[in-house]
């Protein structure tokens, strides 16, 4: 009998934007109730960073509810199914695709999370699925976000356009009001 890994397994590969939210997803995030998130998910985080608390954390069988090994294996799956991924991006006719995963200090800082990231990075890209690891650096630098956005469209058999004044106006203004050195103030 299927049980939800053989989901996860079966159509994990599906973005949602392809396939959206069923009622097996409803049962996977149901499941997922039960997981020993206390403590760590606390506050609002993404699910990837809790699984990934979750997994990191060396004495499961200590946490206020056990996380069994089923629940490992959802964790698992979860982390390396690109329809849970940060962002899924497709060319026009979705015959190609790139994912991007945003890289914070936050929540990618520890070692931990490194190796965790290059695992999922690992387990993606032998999917088939091109992997652009995108930081804050690389979006508040225009220069450097100009370098991404020519990889993510070469990925995507896209050309880049280029923004004509009146765009590249409105995106300095954008920039400066939502990229601002708090620490610097």
């Amino acid at each position: 009998m299927a049980n939800l890994l053989d989901y996860l397994t079966w159509r994990g590969d599906l973005p949602l934007a392809a396939v959206p939210l069923c009622d097996v997803d409803a049962l996977i995030f149901a499941r997922l109730s039960y997981v020993p998130f206390d403590g760590i998910a606390e506050a609002r985080v993404p699910l990837y960073m809790a699984a990934r608390q979750v997994l990191a954390s060396v004495q499961l069988s200590d946490a206020p509810r056990a996380c069994g090994k089923e629940d490992q294996q959802l964790l698992t799956q979860l982390l390396q199914s690109p329809r849970y991924a940060d962002i899924l991006l497709a060319n026009k006719d979705g015959s190609r695709e790139c994912l991007v995963e945003c890289q914070g200090k936050a929540i990618h800082g520890s070692i931990e999370s490194k190796i965790s990231d290059s695992d999922r990075t690992t387990a993606l890209q032998a999917m088939g699925y091109p992997v652009v690891l995108m930081t804050y650096g690389q979006l508040v630098d225009s220069d450097a976000f100009r370098v991404v956005m020519e990889l993510i469209m070469s990925y995507l058999d896209v050309p880049l356009k280029d923004k004509t004044p009146r765009q590249q106006k409105l995106e300095r203004r954008l920039r400066e009001e939502i990229f601002i050195d708090w620490a610097g103030m």
